[in-house]
């Protein structure tokens, strides 16, 4: 289990199903049926029933991502976006269940295999260890660096397990030692994934060993790595360049499934709202120092004109009946929101939280839902909690709230374009004509900001003391900015800008 909020139900995968199914009806036409033939009639029909289930296929992968994404932190995403591609390799036939086991297991595999070997022969080192020690002595006659370096005593075993237990690296070992140049080429390129896509290189002359003696373990024929599919050449970097890994499954995972899938794009805050219904929860998983009332607010102002028929309760020790008592009044009033915070702090409120939200998701006239506000909104915020209730999870629309990673992803989280709870929108962005300094004030403030905050990391070596430049503060920058830079404005009052940007706010 990778994250127990990580929960979705059948019924929502129904859902995401049939809406599939729907969007790619309306998208893939029949063919022209004006032919006389019925042989054609009967082709254009297959052609098209092939184009429809290809796309069916598509926009179930794509939808199905697009959900689950938005509800999986970014430490997280990799793995999901893996694990769905190479699902769909595997259906299709692409990876076998051979390779994929060692995709996932080839460390312990070769561990296990060099400890039994050891026990058998009653060498402690065992032969795998003496080879690798003679591996390591090998050193280029140009500069008489040593050509095997790269290679770590556990890449050697995992190495040794391909050699002598699959038919597509057989006699592996081998030829990485009869063919040292060939494979320093893989060892120090930055991008490996690239290097097994072409040819190999071979040297002509021979590389010596710590006894200044030629190298005459095999016959110096190049390894063909280009007969490996795309799939062992990742096991194959996995095994010998482990460093390159995460690298070489973004490669793969945007040459399968497209790039889309490497770099998703989280879901707008009003998306999401406006997939809700009075008894479906909108819930925010937290990551450490992530808040989302700010932009919640916004959402707030953009749909009602303010943010009065919004309640918030920090959930906490004693604050259960207070929130059920919010819950029952919001229910029956109008366009009422209630936002329950921290909803891990408040364990033992939980199982009464799971039999309201049940009670919303029961039909008309079996319950008290019928007396509902159809506006009626139930946000949550919780960090990952195993007392969050499961069927919350599954039948709630769940958005992961945490700080962005870098200066880059800061900027893309600030500049949202079309988003209404992104700090600087579109319209922020375009209120000013073209050429004016409003743009690249506005942008050079904006960095300023991401490179304050993203060197605070760094403790010391960032800054010697610790400055405070928070979203809220930079939202007041903006404001100041808009109020002494008019549309219309030439001259820049930089002094006045400088003051009350780096001394107030």
């Amino acid at each position: 289990l990778v994250d127990v909020m990580y929960q979705f139900s059948l019924p929502w995968f129904r859902t995401i199903f049939q809406r599939s199914i729907a969007a790619a009806s309306e998208e893939v036409h029949p063919g022209d049926q004006g032919e006389e033939s019925g042989v054609c009639e009967v082709a254009d029909k297959e052609e098209h029933l092939g184009r429809l289930l290809d796309r069916m296929n598509k926009r179930l992968t794509e939808n199905v991502f697009r959900v689950v994404s938005q509800a999986v932190f970014s430490s997280d995403m990799l793995v999901l976006a893996f694990h769905m591609c190479a699902a769909i390799e595997r259906a299709a036939g692409r990876i076998s269940a051979p390779d994929w086991h060692l995709f996932l297991h080839v460390d312990t595999l070769s561990a296990s295999s060099a400890a039994a070997h050891s026990d058998q022969t009653g060498d402690l080192a065992g032969s795998k260890m003496i080879e690798y020690s003679r591996l390591a002595s090998f050193v280029s006659q140009e500069d008489g660096q040593p050509l095997f370096q790269w290679i770590s005593p556990s890449s050697w075993k995992q190495c040794h397990y391909l050699s002598t237990h699959t038919d597509a690296f057989r006699n592996l070992c081998r030829y990485v030692v009869a063919n040292p140049y060939q494979w320093l080429e893989l060892g120090t390129s930055p991008s490996p994934l690239d290097v097994l896509a072409r040819q190999p290189t071979t040297r002509p002359n021979t590389p010596k060993s710590d006894d200044g003696k030629p190298s005459t373990l095999i016959d110096s024929a190049a390894y063909d790595w280009t007969a490996l599919d795309p799939f062992q050449r990742l096991l194959l970097i996995k095994v010998l360049r482990p460093d390159a890994l995460v690298a070489a499954v973004r490669t793969y995972i945007a040459d399968h499934l497209g790039a889309q899938y490497v770099n998703p794009q989280h879901l707008d805050m009003k998306e999401l709202f406006q997939q809700a219904t009075h008894a479906t929860p909108l819930i925010f998983l937290l990551s450490p120092g992530a808040d989302p009332v700010g932009q919640l607010m916004k959402l707030a102002v953009e749909e009602r004109g303010s943010a009065l028929h919004v309640d918030t309760i920090s959930l906490g020790r004693g604050q259960g009946p207070r929130a059920e008592e919010l819950i029952n009044r919001a229910m029956v009033l109008k366009n009422r929101w209630l936002f329950l915070q921290n909803c891990h702090l408040a364990a033992s409120f939980m199982p009464r939280l799971q039999e309201i939200v049940e009670n919303l998701a029961r039909p008309a006239g079996r319950t008290p839902a019928a007396e509902v506000d159809p506006n009626f909104r139930l946000w949550l915020s919780s960090r990952p909690s195993a007392a969050f209730p499961v069927p919350i999870l599954q039948c709630g629309l769940k958005m992961t709230v945490e700080n962005p990673r870098g200066v880059k992803a800061a900027m893309r989280h600030i500049f949202g374009g079309q988003s209404s709870t992104s700090l600087v929108t579109s319209h922020v962005w375009n209120e000013q004509e073209p050429g004016g300094p409003w743009k690249k004030l506005l942008y050079s403030l904006c960095l300023f900001n991401c490179v304050m905050v993203e060197r605070q990391k760094f403790g010391s070596l960032g800054w010697n003391l610790p400055y405070e430049f928070t979203a809220a503060d930079l939202e007041v920058a903006i404001l100041q900015l808009r109020t002494f830079v008019p549309p219309g404005t030439r001259t820049v009052p930089f002094p006045a800008l400088q003051f009350i940007t780096g001394q107030l706010v």
